[in-house]
């Protein structure tokens, strides 16, 4: 059961500044006092029901794909250095910068995904 669509409130941080702005998703609920207040504290808000279960499969898939392609190539080139320090792998093929390692106390950053698979888009 759908609502024809929603407003959020989002803060973005950039450059130091604090933007709101109001984003539209079809296909959700409107929220409550409660999850408005969370989304508020937390920055996010967990929607229930809003994929269907095989788009839930065909991200699980997309994800699986990117992780084992970043985990092959994250320390190859083309490299790309942030301002604030880390050495990224910079994927020509599929968009996205990614750095880190999958083991015990690491993290795998996977960052610009959404460039990798047209699955993500929505």
């Amino acid at each position: 059961m759908f609502v024809k669509s929603i407003t959020l409130k989002v803060a973005a941080l950039y450059s130091g500044l604090v933007f709101n702005k109001n984003i539209r998703l079809s296909g959700v609920g409107i929220m409550n006092e409660q999850e408005a207040y969370e989304f508020d504290r937390q920055g996010y808000i967990i929607i229930r029901d809003m994929l269907n279960s095989e788009q839930v499969r065909n991200l699980a898939k997309a994800i699986d794909s990117l992780e084992k392609h970043a985990l092959l190539n994250v320390r190859s080139p083309p490299r790309k250095k942030s301002v604030w320090g880390p050495d990224y792998h910079a994927s020509d093929e599929k968009g996205y910068h990614a750095q880190g390692e999958c083991a015990e106390g690491k993290t795998l950053i996977i960052e610009d995904f959404w460039n990798s698979d047209p699955t993500f888009d929505f």
